[in-house]
């Protein structure tokens, strides 16, 4: 990925297309950090995708698409490892608030969105994430599962490499912070209808059957499992991703630990000794 100047400039665009079938990439003259860690001023040849060896020889001309990289820096894209696109259409809800108020914010927005409410947040974060530098990301995205077709969409259509978890959770908000429902505030409207949690076996089950109803032409988006995190997810929840994990060979992305009110909660039965435990198991 070259940064700094914007937009590209295309020294000379041809097809991009060899008489091989092949697709070639020439960024010339950008700066490039050698083993050493020293910048040089080198080209970064890209054949079907892939960076071809450095003693690969010139590429036919007239079938190289050129970028002109000079004062440019060329790195590899960067991985997003955590994000939720959601927010992207919310960031002005609970702003510097800490996470567990801010909780009712993230649920309310993620409530009865629209497909294309899903589609553009989607999209958002897509554009900034590749306008940035940014080449894959992991979205732990809110939501109705069985509502999330779009985002795999998006991301598809993006040309981003996407590894998206739906954030599923069956242990009730106040429960997560060591509260009852009685002493949450009344104003946050916990307890519409809107904030019903599915039991367990559904949010697993919906999210099995997104994955399976999936297929991504281009390989890059994939559906993952992801529970919202250990104290927002019942003992059953966590074993359940755990096998499906094991069986489906799927990964599983959650939070963990994210604050210092998570960190001096007492694990719930089954999840003890520590909130870390269930990560252990079949290890």
């Amino acid at each position: 990925m070259c940064v700094e100047r914007e937009p590209y400039q295309t020294a000379r665009a041809g097809t991009g297309q060899s008489g091989n079938g092949s697709r070639s990439l020439l960024i010339r003259g950008g700066l490039v950090a050698g083993a050493d860690g020293v910048l040089e001023t080198r080209d970064v040849r890209i054949v079907d995708g892939r960076i071809a060896p450095a003693g690969a020889g010139a590429l036919p001309h007239d079938d190289v698409e050129v970028i002109d990289a000079t004062g440019c820096l060329v790195l590899p894209g960067f991985v997003n490892m955590h994000s939720h696109s959601y927010g992207t259409l919310c960031r002005h809800d609970g702003a510097r608030l800490p996470l567990e108020p801010w909780m009712n914010y993230a649920l309310a927005g993620t409530a009865n969105r629209t497909p294309d409410e899903i589609l553009v947040a989607t999209q958002l974060q897509a554009i900034e994430a590749l306008r940035t530098g940014t080449t894959a990301v992991v979205d732990h995205i809110g939501g109705a599962v069985a509502g999330l077709a779009p985002v795999l969409g998006a991301y598809e259509d993006s040309g981003i490499r996407a590894a998206v978890a739906p954030m599923i959770g069956d242990i009730p908000l106040p429960d997560s912070v060591g509260l009852s429902a009685e002493d949450w505030p009344p104003g946050t409207g916990y307890g519409a209808p809107e904030f019903a949690q599915k039991p367990a076996a559904e949010l697993l089950d919906d999210t099995l059957a997104l994955r399976r109803s999936w297929t991504s032409p281009s390989g890059r988006v994939a559906v993952i499992l992801g529970p919202s995190a250990p104290q927002r997810c019942s003992t059953d929840l966590l074993a359940s991703v755990a096998e499906a994990a094991e069986r489906e060979d799927m990964l599983v992305h959650t939070h963990l630990l994210e604050t210092r009110l998570q960190a001096a909660l007492t694990p719930r039965s089954g999840v003890a000794p520590g909130w870390t435990s269930w990560t252990e198991r079949g290890s």
